[in-house]
């Protein structure tokens, strides 16, 4: 057997990707993968072996099985499953690599299924690459792969990104319409000879080259080529490659698109590192700031001291991946979240704190708190149809950048509120209910706001204690009872029975003190459930 260390340029350890982002990166060069949700490991080294290897432990490692394909790689599948890879990759045909699913599933292992087509040095070589280049910290990471993976969803096509010699260096996972070009030019790493001078001839990378920014090519269809959009990455005037999506971006995506480009070119600008594209979006300051670190995050962004900030904390919960982790929505929702800024030039800082993503507007003005929830409604829409993922999010006030901890709290308080069906919820249009909520949360940790008449109505009657609630809230017997679907004259029994198991004026002078007593005993009751 022989282990690829997948170390990185600077020297240090690899600290390892998701398996589910791996697969990701590696796009059409796997044809199977079988993977269950709960189940995402850190790969963090490539090894080759063979039928008969023996290997002693593999935690983290992605296992290339080579000199065997399809089923009859099953009992050397089986064997060094023992060692607890974090994948097996063979070759083989779509039915065979299927029938090997029984044996990976027995031996509780990840299938890979690799491109027949595809030499196993090239497959080596840059898994070696991306678990190489995983980030060192848990700072969400933007690289060539998972920008592809953005503009892909916001423009509606497939993505492949290529260097000033047309080699391609990161692409987008693809859905059936998928053309010659796009699967001729990721299996050889650029594409094919006759196309790129068809290109040339037409002038499309003059037009690159000289400064335009994006370029529609048609479609040929004696090549099996469909039409494409081009567009220019530049990096301090210096032409470095091309992005190109398939067919016609969606209406209104040309801007997202072209900031990602933009953090493209810095990206390649620094020799593929996701921390130095990461620097134009986020900084381990603002980390630093929410734990109460004595920051100043108006010096370290580049901003005048007198600058306001905006916090916004964002939860991206998947539901029904069918491979993949929360990791992988949150990683989505970042690097949508640092294209939209860099196509707005909005000075941001992103992180992730207790499983949510925390988006820092520095410099923030009139119209930005318009800005962050756009950006969020646009992210909700494109995750939930990519991943079925459910996004929400909570904006705190625009506050002096030295107050990120005041603004985290309201936007803290904000995410909290119900849902309303909007996926933003704004601290500042929805100030009165944060200021309910969080006298409601001080009334029901104090043992002594209580009734003894309030809590007799919770334990013996809650149908009649939540009536009452709604009557008070909603303020008349009719609204109440359309909300809790009943007759309104059940409404008003469950009132008056209220009224006489508590023997307060339900509906009269004692209404505010009853529907606070109300909201905290049932919120007790449910807290005990």
């Amino acid at each position: 057997m022989r282990r690829s260390s997948g170390a990185v340029p600077d020297g240090r350890a690899a600290d390892g990707v998701p398996l589910s982002r791996l697969v990701d990166a590696l796009g059409e060069r796997l044809i199977h993968r079988r993977f269950t949700v709960d189940s995402d490991p850190f790969v963090t080294s490539v090894a080759i072996a063979e039928p008969g290897d023996r290997l002693e432990r593999a935690d983290g490692v992605l296992v290339l099985l080579v000199g065997v394909r399809g089923r009859d790689a099953a009992p050397a599948i089986t064997a060094l499953a023992d060692a607890g890879p974090a994948a097996i990759a063979v070759k083989g045909t779509p039915g065979e690599l299927a029938r090997l699913d029984v044996a990976a599933a027995d031996s509780r292992t990840a299938l890979l299924g690799v491109h027949p087509d595809l030499p196993w040095h090239r497959l080596e070589a840059l898994a070696a690459d991306l678990v190489g280049a995983a980030p060192a910290s848990d700072a969400p990471s933007i690289d060539l792969f998972t920008l592809a993976e953005t503009v892909a969803r916001i423009c509606g096509g497939p993505v492949s990104i290529e260097d000033a010699g047309s080699a391609v260096l990161a692409y987008s996972s693809s859905g059936d319409e998928v053309d010659d070009l796009r699967r001729l030019s990721i299996l050889g790493r650029q594409g094919p000879r006759a196309y790129l001078d068809r290109l040339a001839a037409l002038g499309v990378y003059d037009s690159l080259r000289s400064g335009q920014a994006i370029v529609h090519v048609a479609e040929h269809p004696e090549l099996g080529i469909k039409a494409r959009t081009a567009v220019g990455v530049r990096h301090s005037g210096t032409y470095l490659g091309t992005v190109w999506v398939q067919g016609t971006p969606a209406p209104g995506s040309e801007p997202a698109m072209l900031g990602a480009v933009r953090l493209i070119g810095a990206l390649m600008a620094a020799g593929w590192t996701g921390r130095a594209a990461s620097s134009l979006v986020y900084d381990d300051a603002l980390a630093d700031a929410l734990d109460g670190g004595d920051v100043d995050l108006a010096r370290i962004a580049g901003v005048p001291p007198a600058s306001r900030l905006l916090i916004g904390v964002i939860e991206a919960v998947p539901d029904g991946v069918e491979w993949g982790s929360a990791g992988l929505v949150r990683s989505a929702a970042i690097n949508e979240l640092a294209v939209r800024a860099a196509s707005s030039r909005k000075t941001v800082m992103l992180t992730e704190r207790d499983g949510q993503i925390v988006i820092g507007l520095v410099k923030a003005g009139d119209g930005d708190t318009e800005w962050m929830a756009g950006a969020v409604r646009a992210v909700a829409a494109h995750l939930r149809r990519a991943f079925a993922a459910r996004v929400v999010a909570g904006i705190g006030g625009i506050r002096p950048v030295g107050e990120v901890l005041q603004s985290y709290a309201l936007a803290v308080s904000a995410l909290a509120l119900p849902d309303d069906g909007d996926p933003v919820r704004d601290s500042l249009a929805r100030s009165s209910e944060i200021l309910l909520a969080r006298l409601l949360g001080r009334l029901r940790a104090d043992p002594e706001f209580t009734h003894p008449g309030i809590d007799e109505l919770v334990r013996a009657d809650p149908d009649a204690a939540e009536s009452v609630l709604d009557f008070l809230r909603m303020g008349g017997f009719a609204a109440a009872a359309e909300h809790r679907g009943v007759h309104v004259n059940t409404v008003r029994h469950r009132v008056r029975r209220a009224a006489a198991i508590t023997g307060l004026d339900v509906t009269g002078d004692d209404k505010l003190i009853v529907e606070l007593l109300l909201r905290a005993a049932l919120a007790r009751r449910d807290e005990d459930a």
